[in-house]
């Protein structure tokens, strides 16, 4: 049965695209993994709507969010063949 209510799965998963990609950068003065571990769970919400994002997509996203030294650290570390681990 349709509801007008429900939003379509790919309506949802764009909504959820967009807001992933707009994400705001971490707070670098606070603990970073539960800042991580909430930007996994928006992928993995995107994913289970049908849109999932690529790993060069979500490390893009993960660099952008993140700043100061670590930042700095892992443009110079990070090699082109580098894969993005999932943490949940």
């Amino acid at each position: 049965m349709y509801c007008a209510c429900h939003p379509t799965v790919q309506n949802r998963g764009l909504a959820l695209l967009s807001s992933i990609t707009s994400w705001q950068p971490f707070a670098m003065q606070k603990p970073l993994l539960p800042q991580l571990l909430l930007l996994e769970e928006a992928y993995e919400e995107a994913r289970k709507s049908g849109t999932a994002l690529n790993d060069e997509l979500r490390s893009a996203i993960l660099l952008r969010c993140i700043g100061g030294q670590l930042k700095v650290h892992l443009n110079m570390a990070l090699t082109d063949n580098a894969k993005i681990c999932r943490l949940a």
